[in-house]
C-alpha cells in the first residue's frame, strides 16, 4: 500500500519521531500559591460573567415570596443548574426554597470546604433584578467554572451555592444553615470517603457588585470606584477581618483593575444568617458600604425597576468582574489550589486538513525506560507534514515505534 503522505519514508518517519524525544510534548507543570491564584483567576471571562448577568436579567425579577417562587425564578434555577451541570459538577436543589449548589471536591480534605454564594431572587416590579442579585450569582457561576476540571486540584472543597427567598427574609439561606450544620464533617455511608457537608471555613458572600457611582449617585462610574468587603466584627471578628485583608491584598497578585476596602458594616446579606449563627468567618462583597451608602441613595437600581441589564455600562461590568477575580484569587490561596499544565496537547481536527491528517498518521507505540507501554497518539500536521506525539502528561518517554510498518 502506498503512503498517503508520499514524502515520509518508514525510516524518516521513525527518525522524525524519536527526534520529538527531547521536546515538552508530554511534559506537565504544576502551578502552585500565587502562580496558580493567578492562573485560575485568568480562566474567567468577562463575556460570560455579562451573558449570566443578561440572561438572568432578561428572565425578569425571579421573585420568590410566600405564595412560592415565580416562573421567572424557576427558570433562573433551571438555569444556574444546567449551568453548574455543563461544567462538570453535580447540581443539588435542596429545600423547600429551591436554593442551589455544587461542589468542587477537595483531594486532600474533602471534608472541610469554603462556601462561595450570592441569591437568585430579587424584586422590583417590571426589572430585571440584574444587580442585585444577577451579579453575585453571575460571580458565583464564574468562580465555579475558573475551578472546573481535573487540571486544577484544591486541597480543601469549595461549594458554590445559590440561595433562594433571600427577599423575603433569607430564607433559602436559613434553611440550609439549621438543616445542614449538624452534618458538618460526618463521613456518609462510614467508610465511603464522602462528605456530603463539609465543615464550613469561612463564607464569601456577594450582593450587588456593578453600581458605584458616587454618594449621591451619580450618572456614570466614579474615579474612585471600588469593591467595599464587609465583614463581621462580632462574629469570628478576626478570621472575618483577615480573610476581608485577603480579599483586598490578592489585587497585588492577581490583576483586577479596581482597588477595594474593607468595612465592619456587614448587613442585609445571606451571609447574615451565619454571622447570626456563630457558624464561621464571613464577609460580604458590595459595590457601596451598606450601612451608610446603599441605604442612603448610592445605589439608585436597588428593588428598583432601573435594575436591568441595559441599564448599566461597560465599566459597570468591569467593576463587578473585577470582584469575581479577587473572589477566585483568593479561594485558590485558601484551598491550595494546584494547575497542572501540559506543554502542548493534541488538538482536535477542525479543519478537512487537519482530518485528513489524522486519519493518515501511523499507529506508535511509546515506552518508558523500564519498558512499559505509555498510552499515546500520533498526529500529522497538515501545513508541514510534521508529526507530533501526544502522550498522557507526566509520562516520560524512552522509545517510539510505528505499529504498522506495512502501511508505512
Amino acid at each position: 500500500m502506498k503512503p498517503r503522505i508520499r514524502s515520509w519514508s518508514l525510516v524518516a518517519a521513525i527518525a522524525a519521531i524519536c527526534g520529538l524525544l527531547a521536546d515538552s510534548a508530554c511534559a506537565q507543570t504544576e502551578l502552585t500559591g500565587n502562580q496558580a491564584a493567578v492562573e485560575i483567576a485568568g480562566r474567567t471571562n468577562l463575556t460570560r460573567f455579562k451573558d449570566d448577568l443578561r440572561t438572568l436579567s432578561n428572565m425578569g425579577t425571579r421573585t420568590y415570596y410566600g405564595d412560592g417562587p415565580s416562573a421567572s425564578n424557576d427558570s433562573g434555577v433551571a438555569y444556574v443548574k444546567r449551568e453548574m451541570e455543563k461544567a462538570g459538577y453535580v447540581a443539588t436543589i435542596y429545600g423547600v426554597y429551591r436554593s442551589i449548589y455544587c461542589t468542587k471536591i477537595g483531594a486532600i480534605r474533602p471534608d472541610s470546604m469554603y462556601l462561595v454564594s450570592g441569591h437568585i431572587d430579587g424584586v422590583g416590579g417590571s426589572g430585571g433584578a440584574c444587580d442585585d442579585n444577577g451579579s453575585g450569582t453571575s460571580l458565583t457561576l464564574e468562580a465555579m467554572r475558573a475551578f472546573a476540571g481535573p487540571a486544577i486540584k484544591t486541597r480543601y472543597s469549595i461549594r458554590f451555592a445559590i440561595w433562594n427567598m433571600h427577599e423575603g427574609g433569607w430564607k433559602g439561606s436559613d434553611e440550609y444553615l439549621k438543616a445542614r450544620r449538624s452534618l458538618q464533617g460526618k463521613e456518609s455511608p462510614a467508610g465511603s470517603g464522602l462528605y456530603p457537608e463539609p465543615v464550613w471555613r469561612a463564607l464569601i458572600n456577594t450582593d450587588m457588585i456593578l453600581y458605584d457611582h458616587g454618594m449621591p449617585a451619580g450618572p456614570v462610574q466614579i474615579a474612585g470606584a471600588d469593591i467595599d468587603v464587609h465583614y463581621s466584627d462580632y462574629a469570628y471578628p478576626q478570621q472575618s477581618l483577615a480573610l476581608a485583608n485577603q480579599l483586598v491584598d490578592i489585587g497585588k497578585v492577581v490583576p483586577v483593575n479596581y482597588p477595594a476596602q474593607t468595612t465592619p458594616n456587614l448587613n442585609g446579606s445571606d451571609a447574615v444568617v451565619f454571622v447570626s449563627a456563630n457558624a464561621c468567618p464571613c464577609v460580604d462583597l458590595r459595590e457601596n458600604d451598606r450601612n451608610t451608602e446603599i441605604d442612603k441613595g448610592a445605589s439608585p437600581t436597588h428593588h428598583d425597576e432601573s435594575d436591568v441589564y441595559a441599564t448599566y455600562s461597560d465599566a459597570d461590568f468591569a467593576l463587578g468582574y473585577s470582584a469575581v477575580r479577587r473572589v477566585v484569587g483568593v479561594l485558590s490561596v485558601l484551598t491550595k489550589a494546584t494547575v497542572t499544565t501540559s506543554g502542548t496537547s493534541a488538538q482536535p481536527a477542525a479543519r478537512e486538513g487537519d482530518a485528513r491528517a489524522a486519519r493518515d498518521a501511523p499507529a506508535i507505540h511509546v515506552y518508558d525506560a523500564s519498558g512499559r507501554l505509555i498510552p499515546a497518539s500520533l498526529t500529522v500536521n497538515p501545513a508541514n507534514s510534521s508529526p507530533e506525539v501526544h502522550c498522557t502528561p507526566g509520562e516520560k518517554r524512552a522509545a517510539v515505534k510505528v505499529a504498522d510498518e506495512k502501511r508505512w
